[in-house]
């Protein structure tokens, strides 16, 4: 790799970092406090992070589905709102996606998966334990 290949990733690279050690540090009552402050304050900071690196417009979208959260660079709203023309290189892209996990609400529908594959014993063989 030639010198300037190695500037080039480096500053790609500093684009991107993010200074976990100062969101990490904010004063909690809690740990429950704690989480929830960092949990609202990462989004942002991964945004800006995003933002400084990306060299193209953005559309900046967040979305929440349960307990998870998924930010996305939503590029294709501005082909469409023609903010920015027609580019087939450039795609919407996922920045991030972060939460925490948790047992299911309620019990999951096997239902849905019977005959999927047919009878087991003909598709997998019989079973001897």
């Amino acid at each position: 790799m030639t010198p300037n290949a190695t500037t080039a990733n480096e500053l790609c690279l500093d684009a991107f970092r993010v200074d976990y050690l100062s969101v990490f540090r904010r004063e909690a009552n809690s740990q429950n406090e704690k989480i929830a402050a960092i949990m609202s304050e990462l989004p942002w900071v991964w945004r800006d992070s995003y933002l400084v690196a990306s060299s193209r417009p953005t559309s900046i979208t967040r979305i929440q589905s349960g307990s998870f959260e998924y930010v996305y660079d939503y590029y294709s709203y501005l082909e469409t709102t023609g903010v920015v023309a027609y580019n087939p290189q450039f795609e919407d892209r996922l920045v991030v996606a972060f939460g925490t996990s948790k047992p299911a609400a309620r019990r999951r529908d096997d239902y849905r998966l019977r005959g999927w594959v047919g009878p087991t014993e003909k598709t997998f063989g019989a079973r001897y334990d």
